[in-house]
């Protein structure tokens, strides 16, 4: 297995850091951080630990380190990996997904008019939009049989890079309140990509 790349990735406050380590090293994240923005009315029911999720799509595998909510389910996907909900506690459809997008041939773009496009293609109206030189967080909220659905993404991507990666996060209403934690937590994902 060649490594192709290894970057850590973490944005605090709007800010980038880089870093490398070594193939199969953990990458610590702020768990600590993002459970001390749960609210404590949802302590018992959402606490975070670190995970690392495996993305084996083609020739390449994706692992992602992120504080991830303990006892949700992981599932594979097509372009990334998902985390669900178990149970109704937080709501139907409260879910957490890790990918990476082409906008079609992936190859180098400009990333961040890419990402403007998605984000005017997006329901619901934009609570929050915050550009960063290399990434961007967007919130928004939309009315869905009754109750209020609100979804976070966060992107990021590097300069010449065939893709950007993203962060999404979808909350009902039972949930909502924890979104300075998910926020946090998408802010804070590291990933590693490796080519067979």
């Amino acid at each position: 297995m060649k490594v192709i790349a290894l970057a850590l990735l973490l944005f605090t406050a709007g800010c980038k850091k880089d870093g490398t380590g070594e193939q199969g090293t953990g990458i610590p994240v702020d768990v600590a951080g993002v459970n001390a923005l749960v609210p404590a009315a949802l302590k018992d029911k959402l606490v975070f630990e670190q995970r690392e999720l495996v993305d084996d799509f083609g020739s390449k595998t994706t692992k992602f380190t992120l504080a991830a909510p303990k006892g949700w389910k992981h599932e594979e996907r097509a372009v990334g990996v998902q985390l669900d909900s178990p149970g109704t506690a937080l709501g139907f459809g409260t879910e957490m997904k890790l990918g990476k997008d082409c906008d079609g041939l992936c190859e180098s773009k400009n990333w961040a008019e890419v990402f403007d496009k998605r984000v005017k293609g997006m329901d619901g109206k934009v609570q929050k939009d915050v550009k960063g030189a290399t990434n961007r967080l967007v919130i928004t909220e939309s009315l869905f049989g009754g109750s209020t659905k609100t979804e976070l993404v966060f992107a990021w991507w590097g300069e010449d890079q065939p893709q950007y990666w993203t962060c999404t996060v979808r909350l009902d209403d039972e949930a909502k309140a924890a979104l300075p934690a998910f926020e946090k937590a998408c802010q804070g994902v590291g990933l590693m990509v490796t080519r067979d």
